[in-house]
């Protein structure tokens, strides 16, 4: 019988699911900043399915239980997050407009440079 290495979080009932289809399942329950930490990955798993999706409501679905878990996990509600939303899309908009940021240059002094170049591997400076 074949075995495959997974090594990532599942939906609540699919182990139980395995389990009744006779599979045999290697699992652990995983918690506190462990899962907080999985679920981030499974955020950026469920929205890289978007892409090739011939269902993205039911991908969107994935993404928003994936949102809604962590919304409760760091102990912050719904309302708070879209209070949040809707302050920053007031101040820089949203997305729709398509807006994409090839490279940016800015003074010395800057406050955005200090903010690159704290992180050299996701902005790296030419």
């Amino acid at each position: 019988m074949p075995t495959f290495h997974l090594n990532k979080l599942v939906r609540d009932k699919i182990v139980q699911h395995q389990l009744d289809a006779g599979e045999k399942v290697d699992s652990t329950v995983i918690q506190d900043t462990e899962l907080i930490a999985a679920l981030i990955k499974k955020l950026a798993e469920e929205s890289s399915e978007l892409l090739s999706s011939d269902s993205p409501a039911s991908e969107l679905a994935d993404v928003q239980q994936v949102i809604d878990d962590l919304t409760q996990l760091l102990g912050t509600t719904k309302d708070e997050v879209r209070a949040k939303q809707l302050k920053k899309h007031e101040k820089n908009g949203g997305f729709l407009d398509g807006h994409f940021v090839k490279t940016v240059t800015c003074d010395e002094d800057d406050e955005w440079t200090t903010y690159y170049r704290q992180e050299p591997d996701r902005f790296p400076e030419t």
